[in-house]
């Protein structure tokens, strides 16, 4: 966890959990034959369960290869078949402007 040089408060910790759901509920999906448009779909199901739904603000993730934001992205718009061996960040955040943003990043390899 990155944090400006002050101590965490509850306030900060408690969409750490919601937020590590949705970051496990889309990368469950990431799998041959996917689209990446579900993976988006499933982190943002798992995200509206939660109060923070309209602070979930940008793509689920995107693949990682000789850059550091390759294509695919897990958006919504995203009709891309996952392949074997493709590799994703899977990073849907909480962003409270004025406050604080948290995301959780996992790679996952596609297998």
């Amino acid at each position: 966890m990155v944090h400006p040089g002050r101590a965490v408060g509850r306030s900060q910790r408690q969409p750490i959990r919601p937020c590590r759901k949705r970051t496990g509920a889309g990368a469950k999906l990431l799998l041959p034959g996917v689209q990446a448009r579900a993976v988006d779909q499933a982190a943002r199901q798992a995200h509206r369960a939660g109060r923070l739904c309209p602070r979930f603000t940008h793509r689920t993730g995107h693949g990682l290869g000789l850059e550091a934001h390759d294509r695919p992205g897990l958006t919504a718009e995203s009709g891309t078949v996952l392949e074997p061996g493709m590799v994703f960040s899977v990073e849907p955040g909480v962003y409270l402007p004025g406050k604080f943003g948290i995301r959780i990043e996992d790679i996952v390899v596609v297998h």
